[in-house]
């Protein structure tokens, strides 16, 4: 048996956690983070403590290069922590519409199968429910 991991920065809260509990499962491991400790920890638990957790501020470019550098190989890649920009195939992304200027998200397609931006907040342009574009 196979198993795949998921990144998904934003995944404290929101769409980024529902995103978690919907692919936990024995054949994915889930990474989830978010800037605040205490959002991420009630997350954590929410997921009954199986997966991984890490706390930074994804605005922070080098906090963002210090996890990947850390993290090892991964699967999958969702982007839950934008506002509401940032919709489209992951290679196009302008990432200074994800987050006010996340520019060290990882660019190795080789780390990768997918990634997946979503947008964490409604807007009166976007349906109310998430809405991936998968590359």
């Amino acid at each position: 048996m196979s198993i795949e991991h998921c990144v998904i920065i934003g995944g404290s809260s929101g769409i980024g956690l529902a995103t978690a509990k919907r692919l936990l499962s024995p054949t994915m491991k889930v990474t989830i983070t978010g800037r605040s400790e205490d959002k991420l920890n009630n997350a954590w638990k929410s997921l009954g403590g199986t997966v991984g957790k890490a706390a930074f501020d994804a605005t922070k470019p080098d906090a963002v290069r210090h996890f990947f550098d850390g993290l090892g190989p991964f699967d999958h890649l969702v982007l839950a922590a934008s506002g509401g920009k940032g919709l489209g195939p992951f290679a196009t992304l302008d990432l200074a519409d994800i987050g006010g200027g996340r520019r060290s998200l990882p660019s190795t397609p080789e780390r990768r199968r997918s990634a997946v931006s979503v947008a964490p907040r409604t807007s009166p342009t976007r349906s109310p429910s998430w809405c991936p574009t998968v590359s």
